[in-house]
């Protein structure tokens, strides 16, 4: 019988082959992380859009709700305009906006109507991927 000396075969890992799998494992859940903070800023911008189309078609519900005057052209607003008045036109639009600047960072909105057909705009400012902002808009185009 003979006998293999320790050093002819391999017993267990070297400290090199485990630092090795440490730096793979500790890259490897980096990059996981990576891939959720893109996750989460891609959900963040898709629930943005999400609120901007329920609060579009809130005011064209109002509108609809007061034909007479939003086709008469009442509800028209532009974005950086406050309206004032006592209206229901007047006030729709001022819960409107409000709505607008409580739901989105410096979130503000325009409605332009013509014979009926009305394009509705709601803008906010959105965090990139980078970390710089970028205004975005939702625009919808329905008839009252």
């Amino acid at each position: 019988m003979s006998m293999k000396s320790p050093k002819a075969g391999t017993i267990g890992f070297s400290l090199i082959e485990v630092l090795i799998a440490i730096v793979i494992l500790g890259v490897g859940l980096l990059g996981i992380a990576g891939l959720q903070v893109v996750g989460l800023q891609s959900n963040h911008s898709s629930y943005m859009r999400s609120q901007a189309s329920f609060q579009i078609a809130g005011i064209l519900d109002r509108m609809r709700a007061n034909r007479i005057q939003a086709l008469n052209d009442a509800y028209d607003i532009g974005i950086g305009t406050t309206p004032s008045g006592s209206s229901l036109a007047d006030q729709d639009l001022i819960a409107w906006k409000n709505e607008l600047a409580v739901l989105f960072p410096s979130g503000d909105g325009s409605v332009a109507c013509n014979a009926g057909i009305c394009t509705v705009t709601v803008q906010w400012v959105d965090l990139q991927d980078d970390g710089s902002r970028a205004n975005r808009q939702f625009v919808m185009v329905s008839q009252i």
